[in-house]
């Protein structure tokens, strides 16, 4: 008897070209999981702190450190909770990373399929729009680059940005139409699966 997996399409909010990522993931997955598939999908560096935000309900890690002041008395634990748990009562959360830039992805339940699989590894099955770039301003700061990227003459600040994030002007100016590489993530949600 088959089980049942949940794909979910994942938004990154206000971006300013499509930026989304669709992923299949076990119903028994935990936020704390999903957080960890999320930095995988969108490439980010897993260097701050997030939450879930699910209704009115905040879902932090347990054990954080460097969540301090950050952290709400009645928040529940991403360790403890699963995707089929959410699934019960919202089609439709938030996943927040970096409190500083505050960088929003709308997670939508699209549908539930079947899964063979006993051990249900995540799997990106589609994804659009080249990578945002941590570390500069959330989804305002990063507009304001693409736009200044896109002039003729650039400013000194545009030029120590493009050395700062290791791309050159064209890769920067294509990020719109750069789709990522789907088998890369897979590999690496599958290297992240087998070691957790």
């Amino acid at each position: 008897m088959s089980k049942e997996a949940a794909v979910l399409k994942i938004e990154l909010a206000g971006a300013p070209y499509p930026l989304w990522r669709r992923v299949q993931v076990d119903l028994d997955t935990t936020l704390e999981d999903l957080h960890t598939i999320i930095q995988i999908l969108f490439f980010w560096d897993n260097a701050h702190l997030h939450h879930f935000i699910v209704g009115k309900e905040i879902y932090s890690p347990e054990n954080d450190d460097e969540v301090g002041d950050f952290k709400v008395e009645d928040e529940k634990s991403t360790e403890d909770t699963k995707i089929k748990d959410i699934l019960k009562s919202a089609k439709k959360f938030i996943y927040e990373y970096d409190f500083g830039d505050s960088w929003i992805h709308n997670i939508i339940f699209e549908k539930f399929v079947p899964q063979e699989d006993k051990d249900c590894v995540p799997v990106c099955l589609g994804a659009k729009g080249g990578d945002a770039l941590e570390d500069i301003g959330g989804i305002g700061g990063f507009a304001d680059f693409l736009e200044k990227a896109k002039q003729k003459k650039l400013s000194e600040e545009t030029l120590e940005l493009l050395d700062w994030c290791g791309l050159t002007l064209e890769e920067v100016r294509n990020l719109a139409n750069d789709d990522p590489d789907i088998d890369e993530m897979n590999e690496e949600l599958r290297d992240f699966w087998m070691y957790k």
